[in-house]
């Protein structure tokens, strides 16, 4: 005769939980998703000075990179938005 477990009973999903515990540790500084193929995290300070997106395929690879996040790239936003930036200013 086969267990089956009771309607009633709440099924854990690994995902979720690796999910909630991402959001855990790492929520202070990420807005942080999974979609199903791929693990998503958003800096919420606009001028930070590492990657503001993180998207990896596996949990493991999505750690490693929130624990090391690559530079940014591009300027971070001006910290007033009035401010042109330096080639606006220019004109």
């Amino acid at each position: 005769m086969k267990d089956t477990p009771e309607p009633d009973a709440a099924q854990t999903d690994p995902t979720r939980t690796a999910l909630a515990a991402v959001r855990r540790h790492y929520g202070d500084r990420y807005t942080i998703h999974h979609n199903g193929d791929l693990w998503v995290a958003c800096d919420r300070s606009p001028c930070g000075l590492t990657a503001p997106t993180i998207i990896e395929p596996t949990l493991e690879s999505f750690v490693a990179a929130l624990e090391a996040p690559g530079p940014r790239f591009g300027r971070p936003f001006p910290p007033d938005p009035g401010d042109p930036g330096p080639f606006l200013s220019r004109l």
